[in-house]
């Protein structure tokens, strides 16, 4: 073998730098290659879901109901059994929420854990944690849990709704039918839906200005977060309409928000009192400044309290057109949309009175719980007392009762039947056993047109309207 010569050596030498070089370049042009294909699959919604997935966790719910069966386990009880037979059961739902600040509080709907005896939070990571139940508002569906002795868990950006656009890309995720981290896209259908929800015999209640989607929304999405492309959260999914598909609501995070401040401040949601009631009821065109006959459905003030915020800019007959610049035509909405607004808030109004708008600013207080029996009695007419309850009055629950001790000479329960003595049972759909609950129920009441009442005469029941 002859020696090779250093010009044989020089040549290799460079051969060999020349395929270091082409290697590196192939693997480089590869790498770019591999980059440029990630950063086309790497879409915006990609990037949003990737923001805000580990904010969302996986709710559960126990709740220990009481059911009654007809017959036993045996032939020998479906006899012989004369009284149907007691059970204690155990039910379990799912549903979602989001965390939404670094102390573990989370936002969901207020069905997912209605009347829960446990509730179980999943996280992302996969831990379980047990959860207490801050506070909810059953009409807004809102809810807000804590998550104790855990470490901080990843919270969502807030984003807001007032600026969404119809057709702007939003992403729902949840936990439906269980599966946690479920993604779906979608648009935005359409803004300030109204829809009332309940059971189809009863729709009892109604959400007001929400966000339409297409977004895929099933069984459990409910209490998750919608987002927009930069992964903040612009609602909390809410609702699905089982008779049709492809239509999901959402309520808009800046209401859902302002629940959950007074939630987390008050445990329940204050809602500005403007000492006035209202009613829904139908005018006639020409007081609305329209052209044309007929009617319209307006917000009419039914009774303004002597002492109350409104007092001195408002009288009866007034009909509210809008409530800052939403225009409102239901008493419910109306009260729905108060609750946009802190309970001590400037609240701008436009009232018509006579066929001319006028607007008025209305300086907002809470209500004044103590003074309930005062305000009964100036709107509704009648003075309430509590009492020990007596033999005689078996059958009553508690300890003491309230009753009618006084009524206002034609006013509206003397009117409507009620005399002194009745034992209040029921106002609205609170229970009345007393003075305490008396109150509570005449602040729930208070700024609707009337009340629903049950009460106890003798041996009698008797229910009815005042007014």
């Amino acid at each position: 073998m002859r020696p090779i010569g250093i010009s044989e050596r020089l040549v290799m030498a460079i051969a060999a730098v020349f395929l270091v070089v082409a290697l590196s370049v192939g693997a480089s042009a590869r790498a770019e290659e591999t980059m440029a294909v990630h950063s086309i699959r790497e879409t915006p919604v990609v990037l949003a879901v990737r923001a805000a997935r580990d904010a969302v966790v996986n709710i559960s719910t126990e709740r220990i109901v009481q059911r009654s069966y007809l017959f036993g386990d045996d032939v020998f009880d479906s006899l012989f059994m004369h009284a149907p037979l007691s059970r204690t059961e155990k039910e379990t739902s799912l549903g979602s929420g989001v965390v939404i600040d670094n102390q573990n509080h989370i936002l969901t709907n207020a069905h997912v854990v209605r009347k829960a005896s446990r509730i179980s939070v999943k996280a992302s990571d996969g831990n379980i944690y047990e959860a207490q139940l801050v506070g909810w508002d059953v009409k807004s569906d809102i809810a807000v849990l804590k998550v104790q002795g855990a470490k901080p868990l990843p919270h969502a950006a807030i984003g807001t709704a007032k600026d969404l656009m119809i057709g702007e890309t939003v992403i729902a995720i949840g936990n439906p039918y269980g599966y946690s981290q479920t993604v779906t896209t979608g648009v935005v259908s359409a803004l300030h839906r109204n829809i009332d929800v309940g059971s189809d015999a009863t729709k009892s209640e109604s959400l007001y200005d929400l966000i339409q989607t297409d977004a895929a929304i099933n069984p459990g999405n409910s209490g998750g977060p919608l987002i927009n492309l930069a992964g903040q959260v612009v609602g909390i999914n809410t609702a699905i309409l089982n008779a049709a598909e492809g239509m999901g609501f959402a309520i808009p995070i800046y209401r859902a928000m302002r629940v959950v401040e007074d939630l987390l401040s008050y445990g329940e949601v204050h809602v500005p009192w403007l000492g006035i009631s209202t009613e829904t009821m139908q005018i006639l065109k020409s007081r609305s400044a329209s052209s044309g006959g007929g009617t319209v459905t307006a917000v009419v003030v039914t009774f303004v309290f002597s002492k109350g915020p409104a007092s001195g800019l408002m009288q009866m007959g007034d009909y509210i057109e809008r409530i800052g610049d939403v225009s409102v035509h239901s008493e419910r909405e109306f009260r729905a949309r108060l609750k946009d607004y802190k309970a001590t808030d400037s609240i701008p109004l436009t009232i018509n009175r006579n066929d001319s708008s006028i607007k008025i600013v209305v300086r907002a207080r809470q209500f004044p719980t103590k003074l309930a029996r005062q305000l009964c009695y100036e709107w509704l007419g009648f003075w309430v007392k509590e009492v020990a309850l007596s033999n005689r009055l078996l059958g009553l629950p508690g300890r003491s009762c309230v009753l009618v001790e006084k009524l206002m000479h034609g006013g509206p329960a003397e009117k409507a039947g009620l005399r002194t003595g009745d034992i209040l049972i029921q106002i609205n759909d609170k229970a009345i056993t007393t003075l305490a609950d008396f109150r509570a129920a005449i602040k729930a009441a208070s700024g609707r047109g009337g009340i629903y009442i049950e009460v106890r005469r003798g041996a009698l029941y008797l229910r009815g309207t005042i007014p």
